[in-house]
């Protein structure tokens, strides 16, 4: 259900940073900043499993990890996907931590080695939020019309340069750490996207564990199978309502953003 969890993950980044719209003008960095971390947030449950969009993104790398985590949540559709036993506050919370330790080194005036590993976590945590972003927008360039005999696509190759490569450019921009606005989008949106992707995963068969008990929220004879024909159905009113609220979200432009980062 990557391509799904996605979206969803996208639609409630983006709903959020409409809200936010309404309410005050963010910068364009916090809007690409919780919509980028309510999509990777929505695809991080699924991290308990080998064989996932996060677990096959950048090959041994994350396939590794990924099954050491399933090992410690005891399966897939277990630890990772309880909303009871505190998931989506752990997912942020690492996030969090990874984000803001190069701004506790530079401010505490730390030594060179642990400045040196401060800005390998923030690389790292970039290039994650990153990597899963990517794998929402390759879910909404295969939801597009086809044109021609090839689709668009984003694959793990072209996935994990751009991710490193983004890491790496923030890190050696920002030495001192992101502004923390930003990284408090980041985690915000993780926050708001890890139950976006669980709730997907409520509406299966199969359910979501909470309090020891497999829950969902449809009734009996309306849950959805994985990989259905009604799964991949249901993906085009979120892939509608995202490009809808991308386009209304638009008067940010991409050049703003590298212009209000640099604007502290």
């Amino acid at each position: 259900m990557s391509r799904s969890h996605s979206l969803h993950g996208a639609l409630a980044g983006l709903l959020a940073a409409t809200a936010l719209d309404a309410i005050t003008d963010p910068r364009p960095a916090v809007v690409v900043a919780l919509a980028s971390g309510a999509t990777a947030g929505a695809l991080l449950p699924d991290t308990d499993h080998h064989s996932s969009s996060p677990a096959r993104m950048w090959g041994p790398l994350t396939q590794i990890p990924c099954v050491w985590i399933g090992r410690k949540a005891g399966g897939h559709r277990e630890w990772t996907h309880d909303v009871s036993r505190g998931a989506p506050l752990a997912f942020a919370g690492a996030f969090g931590v990874c984000l803001i330790a190069p701004l506790l080194a530079a401010a505490a005036g730390a030594w060179h080695w642990l400045d040196v590993a401060t800005d390998v976590l923030g690389a790292i945590a970039v290039a994650l939020v990153t990597g899963l972003a990517l794998i929402g927008v390759d879910a909404w360039l295969t939801g597009l019309p086809r044109f021609g005999r090839r689709r668009l696509r984003i694959d793990p190759g072209t996935n994990a340069a751009l991710s490193w490569l983004t890491g790496v450019a923030v890190v050696g921009a920002y030495p001192s750490g992101l502004p923390p606005i930003v990284i408090a989008a980041i985690v915000w949106g993780v926050l708001i996207g890890v139950p976006a992707g669980i709730a997907g995963d409520a509406c299966t068969i199969s359910g979501v564990p909470w309090r020891g008990k497999a829950r969902h929220i449809l009734p009996p004879g309306w849950r959805i199978r994985t990989g259905s024909p009604v799964e991949a159905a249901l993906r085009v009113p979120a892939l509608a309502a995202v490009t809808l609220l991308a386009w209304m979200l638009a008067g940010h432009p991409v050049a703003e953003v590298a212009a209000s980062l640099t604007a502290r």
